[in-house]
């Protein structure tokens, strides 16, 4: 702040004290003589006065310095330059380009700095988004082998339906950049199980579950052409002893076995859901059952080969177990010179055959037992719908029994019968062969061997 010092004002002396002026006449005071009525002054002002008063010069200050920014600022509203940096690149595709199924996969820059020129108000006011700059590509399919580099040139435009237009774009940087392109291309693969894991010696793992039995591989055909399969990836460190769900890595792979590492390349999913099914090991006996029972044929008599076998099922489930029970086997079946049937082994569900074995061998024991045949005259139907009328036509039937030699020495033809059971089955009607179970009365200790069949009319 600049001071001023106040000058002192020179003494003001009477009128009468004052020397006459050049070719003024003396008052008549000055002279002591009367004279003429002394005419009236008018005051001078003195500007100069006004540079010593504080007020004056802060108000002359402040006005000096208002136009001096005015002049400032209209000098720099007529024309201003100014840089715009990162506006966002698109690329557009040409229509050749776009049918020939070509698409950029890399560029070397994805944002430019574009200058612009124009009324300081408003280039100051533009951003990023009042701008864009365009590449197009005009490639086909036929100048696309593979990954193919090409360089675009690039324009600066501005957006449409933006507010502020009163400008002019100079220049873009930089003025073209390089895109990879290729056709793209997309491909479904099986996903492999590649999970490493250890199962505790009491425990049994089964073959894994994957939550995606596929995944979809895109990108560059050049790329998606190197891919050979696609595996899930993980390490389990510790010794599973229950079932266990782990979300391992999809990695790719060509055809060499090596790790395809490519920036280009998306798969439809990263990782993938992959449950180890975990169960308690157990050996249980096999034991078999008879479909029919003759009286006094004891379980005793039936041999199981293999007798036992290991099985891995659901902890809570299977802890109590001892045996498991075979397929009944069908006495009517076996022949009398090797009697030796088969059996499947079934399983609880959740169950794992560990052993692998699916079939037994029963060997049925007939020691005291016969076997003999008989011709059968006996036929009845029973249990035969109201509205039919059932003729049996089979005259007679050759049959084959076994059962205790006590009763088989003394059975005769006589002893037995043959019945036809039409319960169910009120559909039939006309010719029909019809099955028949052969009894023997007054015993239920025989059986007869294999399948039999009469003829009858249904009317």
């Amino acid at each position: 702040m600049a001071f001023w010092k106040k000058q002192e004002k020179p003494p003001v002396l009477p009128e009468s004290d004052l020397p006459p002026e050049k070719g003024q006449e003396p008052s008549a005071a000055s002279t002591g003589k009367p004279g003429k009525k002394p005419e009236k002054t008018r005051r001078k002002v003195d500007f100069s006065q006004l540079f010593y008063n504080n007020k004056f010069i802060l108000a002359l200050s402040f006005v000096v310095a208002v136009c001096i920014w005015f002049a400032v600022s209209y000098s720099n509203v007529s024309n201003r330059p100014r840089v715009v940096y990162d506006v966002p690149i698109t690329i557009e595709m040409s229509d050749a380009s776009r049918e020939a199924g070509l698409r950029v996969f890399d560029q070397s820059q994805q944002t430019a700095n574009v200058s612009v020129s124009g009324n300081s108000i408003i280039v100051n006011r533009i951003t990023a988004e009042d701008l864009e700059v365009v590449g197009t590509l005009s490639a086909d399919v036929k100048s696309a082998d593979g990954m193919t580099t090409y360089t675009l040139a690039l324009t600066a435009q501005k957006k449409g339906g933006g507010v502020l237009s009163d400008y002019e774009i100079v220049s873009v940087d930089p003025s073209a950049i390089s895109v990879d392109v290729d056709v793209y291309e997309e491909k479904n693969f099986t996903i492999d199980n590649n999970v490493k894991y250890s199962v505790n010696s009491n425990y049994y793992a089964s073959t894994p579950t994957l939550a995606a039995e596929t995944v979809a591989v895109s990108g560059p055909r050049s790329s998606v052409d190197k891919v050979s399969t696609v595996q899930a990836e993980y390490d389990i460190h510790d010794a599973l002893t229950s079932t266990t769900t782990v979300s391992a890595k999809l990695v790719a792979y060509d055809q060499y076995g090596m790790v395809i590492t490519d920036d280009n390349l998306q798969l439809s999913a990263s990782k993938v859901d992959v449950t180890i099914p975990v169960y308690l090991r157990k050996t249980l006996d096999l034991t078999a059952t008879l479909s029919k029972t003759p009286t006094g044929f004891g379980a005793s008599r039936l041999e199981v080969t293999p007798s036992r076998i290991e099985v891995a099922g659901p902890e809570d489930s299977i802890t109590d177990m001892t045996e498991l029970s075979l397929e009944p086997v069908d006495l009517s079946q076996v022949d009398f010179n090797n009697p030796v049937l088969e059996a499947d082994v079934t399983l609880p569900s959740g169950f794992k055959n560990v052993s692998n074995v699916w079939t037994a061998q029963v060997k049925v024991d007939l020691d005291g037992y016969s076997q003999k045949s008989f011709t059968v005259t006996n036929i009845s139907v029973i249990n035969a719908s109201k509205d039919h009328s059932v003729d049996v036509l089979t005259g007679s039937v050759n049959v084959t029994l076994i059962g205790p030699d006590s009763i088989m020495s003394q059975l005769t033809a006589d002893d037995l019968y043959m019945q036809v059971d039409m319960t169910g089955q009120t559909e039939l009607s006309g010719s029909a062969e019809l099955a028949a179970t052969v009894g023997v009365t007054g015993s239920t200790s025989c059986w007869a061997v294999g399948k039999y069949t009469i003829s009858a009319y249904i009317g």
